[in-house]
Parts: C-alpha cells; structure tokens; sequence
C-alpha cells in the first residue's frame, strides 16, 4: 500500500512539474545548444539556448520527487551539447573515452558492464557488407546473412571466428 501511495504522489507530482516539451530540443547548429542539469543534477542533458531556463525549471521540479545518485565528476566525465540530426544532444567531451571514442568515428557502447551490455568503444570494420562464409572472413564476425558486421563489438547471432556453426551472445 505504501509503495503505491509513493507512485500516486511521484506521479502527480511529476504532472505538477510539466515536462521537455519536443520543441525545446531542436536545433539546427550546435551552437544553438547547450548543456543543463538532468533532472538528478548532474549536467549531462542538453537543450536549445532560447529554452533552457524553461527545461532547467522542469528539471528541478522532477528532481524533488526522485530519488537521486550524488553527482560524482569523475565518475560522470565532462559532457558538451551538440546539434544531432535536428535535436540537441549531450555528448561525451573530447578528452573523456566517450568523447574520444565518437571523435575517432567509433560509438560508444557505455561504461557499465554486464550480461547484455555492450562496453566501451565500438569502432567500425572496413569490410562492412563483405560476403563471408564464416567468422575469420571479417574483421568482426560473419552475419546469418553471410555478410560482414560493420562494428567490431557484436551481441547477437552469427559465425564468429574460430566456430564452426552460428553462436549467439545475448
């Protein structure tokens, strides 16, 4: 009964604070963006400049009715806002392995490990969409569809080098 009278108040108290309206994302430059505090405080979301009083506000709003994780820099790394087809995006600096790893044309894949979990940085093969009939054919590994993996880091079905038939990582 006291976990749903705490789900009750949350979300009212949420629907009082209002919400990121889509607008106040968009963006045609990067400079039309900037970074505030998510609704936990820490300062990795990103907003247009015209409304980023009007996003910070609902943020502070939410953050009362959450339960928040203390903001750690170091754990959290340094993040700059950037204009991502048409939406404002907080993104790992330079100088930061996510910042790095997206100015070397790699996607990074996070930093918590785990089953399911994708980590660090994913950089892409050269031999993208190559015909392969098993796992030493690629750089990565050989697709069901018998065509290389364009990233070197997979989860899911396929011919990975040094098997024989199609194994799957979850």
């Amino acid at each position: 009964m006291f976990l749903l009278s705490f789900f009750a108040a949350t979300l009212a108290w949420a629907s009082e604070c209002g919400a990121i309206r889509t607008e106040w994302l968009d963006c045609a430059k990067t400079r039309d963006c900037v970074i505030i505090s998510d609704p936990c405080g820490w300062p990795k979301s990103a907003t247009n400049k015209k409304f980023s009083a009007e996003a910070q506000k609902v943020n502070r709003c939410l953050a009362a009715a959450l339960s928040c994780p203390a903001w750690d820099e170091k754990r959290d790394g340094r993040w700059v806002a950037s204009c991502v087809k048409g939406s404002c995006s907080a993104v790992g600096a330079p100088g930061t392995p996510q910042g790095d790893c997206e100015k070397s044309g790699g996607r990074w894949e996070g930093s918590i490990s785990g089953r399911g979990r994708l980590t660090g940085c994913n950089m892409p093969t050269s031999d993208r969409g190559k015909p392969c009939a098993r796992g030493e054919d690629c750089e990565s590994v050989c697709l069901n569809d018998g065509t290389c993996f364009g990233w070197q880091l997979y989860k899911g079905c396929a011919l990975f080098k040094g098997h024989r038939q199609s194994i799957c990582l979850e």
